[in-house]
């Protein structure tokens, strides 16, 4: 029998012969006789230790059997204790006093031994099978409490490694606003670190803006008004940019179902809300573009859109050929109260000649991580330029082309100035894509215009061919009624006359058929048909032959015409094509030269010929030397001269197709200088060069 099976009997009785002989009656294994010689005595003993049950003698002094019965049954602990009375004197009243006093059983003195041992045993063995059962149940509870603490130990453990493995950030906010704990996810997402996220909390991450917001939100969440709370928000990264991230939050509550704590779970959405963003830009752009076909006023607006929500300011240049500087720059910031700053440094960035070398130098684009440092190599800046720069902020920056077919038409830079918030490959893909949709946004104005410019042109033409058409037609006609109103007469005309008005129609059917001629030229050089029939031909002679064909018109104009070093020219040409550009420069010399001498002059030169033809006419204003070898266009007014803009033309074309140059040299009021420069072999150059203006050569 093992300690935890003795059992405890209390004999409480104040003679001592009586202690001793229940003593000896019980004195069996496993049993163990605690003794009092009063009910005092057996009240601390009970206070102590548990039994299994006492023997009580009922006639005690000071405080007898009952009353110490009643005693220990009014203790909780000690109530459940069977209690077995000694007495000599069995009377129906005592036993019924003793089972009030909560006796269980009585035996009568002098004790029988044997019914002692018999009745105690009956309660020591209730008393062990109690502490036995008293024992399974306590190891049912510790079994259970440990399956419990186990479980609730791979809860927590569940939880830590899902709290610190989950994909989404979440934090245990206190309802002051501080951080109690964050997980790993929580602090990538923020850029802080977990120590120095629990010495920050909402209101230092929170953008400005959305704070107000986002302490309603709590308070009524902390009060019970709503269950969730639920935003997309902004936060400050460490680094210094705004993130947005979408944002749950809910109440936590300990097990008396107080409130404890907030528990956020946040998700990164930034790259959604600037794919959002991107879209919403690309739109309002196409939107500004469309609006108008004058691209100055719609690049203005998209400079202004841009800064609303992609960068912090921006310069847009694009070609304007109608611009001092060729070029058209607008400029915008955030920040609207420095706006005239931004303007200003686009007004010096267009006197900067470095930078305007730059707007169509690369059709690549670049990422800058400080403008202000690399600004300096690029564009050599002043220190006032320097200094707006720094002013405006000058940090990541995206310096991306226009670009339409291979054809740079100018340059756009967006800047970011805070220095926490770097460009990254989304932006210059944004970035390329505006960059793309300006350019063509600039390339369909510039189209439009062009068309319109075309239209113009051409029925400017349509009205010149027809009067320059009817012009050779209206004399004769005149001729031909003199010659058909003889008839009705006698006589007829005089063969003397006859000739002079056939003559006079000859000439004025060739000046029909040159106009014709121009036209069915611009046709073939239009479709890439004009070729040359090449043969050996002397420039000199060529000169000669076209001069004597202006006799009559060099008369007329009072023009007094030079032949100057007029040598052998002899070359592999078009005699036909060089006559006609002869006869298209000597007739302007003529119609412009107002009545004075007109030189010509041919040479030879290494490479070929040189045809030199000068008047000391009008002369013609540096801003229309291009122009005037263009199709349809002229440098004077069509009412003041006639022509249809297309004998310079052709000559370009005529001279281009025999690999050959021509210039011109002239100033209003001193003439002009038309120089053409011819190769020996037309031919020969024309198998070694094959540039677009060669296509027209045989």
């Amino acid at each position: 029998m093992t300690g935890d099976d003795t059992a405890t009997v209390l004999i409480v009785d104040d003679r001592d012969e009586n202690v001793l002989a229940l003593e000896v009656m019980l004195s069996v294994p496993g049993v163990e006789i605690v003794t009092a010689r009063s009910g005092a005595e057996a009240l601390r003993l009970i206070l102590k230790q548990e039994f299994a049950v006492i023997l009580l003698d009922v006639l005690m002094p000071t405080m007898d059997g009952f009353e110490t019965a009643r005693l220990i049954r009014m203790r909780e602990a000690s109530k459940r204790i069977p209690i077995i009375f000694l007495t000599a004197d069995p009377e129906l009243e005592l036993v019924s006093e003793g089972y009030a006093a909560g006796a269980v059983d009585f035996l009568v003195k002098p004790l029988n031994p044997e019914i002692v041992k018999a009745k105690v045993s009956v309660f020591v063995d209730l008393y062990r099978m109690t502490r036995q059962i008293r024992r399974q149940e306590e190891a049912l509870r510790l079994a259970e409490r440990e399956r419990g603490e186990a479980a609730l130990k791979e809860s927590d453990a569940l939880y830590e490694a899902s709290f610190n493995a989950a994909p989404v950030g979440i934090a245990h906010t206190s309802f002051e606003g501080r951080w109690i704990r964050v997980n790993p996810r929580f602090c990538q997402i923020i850029g802080y670190s977990r120590e120095e996220c629990l010495e920050r909390g909402l209101q230092d991450v929170t953008h400005p803006d959305d704070l107000a917001d986002e302490l309603a939100g709590l308070e009524q969440l902390a009060s019970g008004k709503i269950g969730t709370y639920h935003r997309e928000k902004r936060y400050l990264h460490k680094l210094g940019h705004t993130i947005w991230l979408d944002v749950t939050g809910s109440l936590v509550y300990d097990h008396a179902g107080r409130a404890k704590h907030f528990i956020a779970v946040i998700e990164d959405v930034t790259d959604r809300r600037r794919t959002e963003e991107r879209q919403r830009l690309l739109a309002g752009t196409s939107q500004f573009l469309l609006r108008s076909l004058d691209h100055r006023v719609t690049i203005d607006d998209v400079a202004r859109l841009v800064t609303t929500s992609f960068c912090d300011w921006c310069v847009i240049a694009t070609v304007d050929r109608t611009a001092e500087n060729g070029y058209h720059l607008a400029a915008a910031h955030v920040d609207h109260r420095i706006g005239n700053e931004v303007t200003e440094l686009g007004r010096r960035l267009l006197e900067n000649p470095r930078f305007c070398r730059s707007l169509r130098g690369s059709d690549c684009s670049e990422m800058l991580t400080d403008l202000c440092t690399r600004a300096a190599d690029l564009w050599d800046l002043d220190d006032g330029t320097a200094g707006l720069l720094r002013k405006l902020g000058c940090g990541s920056t995206l310096i991306v082309p226009l670009v339409i077919r291979d054809q740079v038409l100018g340059q756009i830079l967006f800047v970011s100035a805070h220095p926490g918030r770097r460009f990254g490959a989304l932006d210059l893909g944004t970035a390329q894509e505006l960059a793309q949709r300006i350019a063509m946004g600039v390339e369909h104005a510039r189209l439009y215009r062009e068309a319109q410019e075309a239209i113009r042109v051409r029925d400017e033409f349509l009205s010149i061919a027809s009067h320059e058409l009817r012009t050779p037609l209206t004399p004769l006609q005149i001729h031909f009624q003199r010659l058909l109103g003889p008839r009705r007469t006698p006589g007829g005309v005089a063969p003397e006359q006859l000739q002079r008005i056939l003559e006079r129609c000859e000439r004025q059917v060739h000046r029909l058929q040159a106009l014709i001629d121009n036209l069915l030229d611009v046709s073939r050089i239009s479709s890439g048909r004009l070729r040359l029939q090449t043969e050996t031909v002397d420039l000199a002679d060529v000169v000669r032959e076209v001069s004597g064909r202006f006799a009559e018109e060099l008369a007329a104009a009072d023009c007094h015409l030079v032949l100057e070093s007029f040598t052998p020219v002899v070359g592999q040409w078009d005699r036909l094509r060089l006559e006609q550009v002869v006869t298209n420069v000597l007739g302007n010399a003529i119609k412009y030269g107002g009545g004075k001498p007109i030189e010509i002059t041919v040479e030879v030169t290494p490479e070929g010929g040189r045809l030199r033809i000068a008047d000391h006419g009008i002369g013609i204003d540096g801003a229309d030397l291009n122009r005037i070898f263009q199709r349809f266009q002229r440098a004077v007014s069509s009412r003041s001269y006639g022509g249809m803009g297309l004998g310079l033309y052709i000559t370009r074309q005529i001279i281009d197709a025999h690999c050959g140059s021509i210039k011109v040299e002239s100033r209003p009021g001193a003439g002009s200088v038309f120089v053409v420069e011819l190769p020996r072999s037309a031919a020969a150059l024309a198998r070694v060069d094959s540039g677009p203006h060669r296509a027209l050569s045989a």
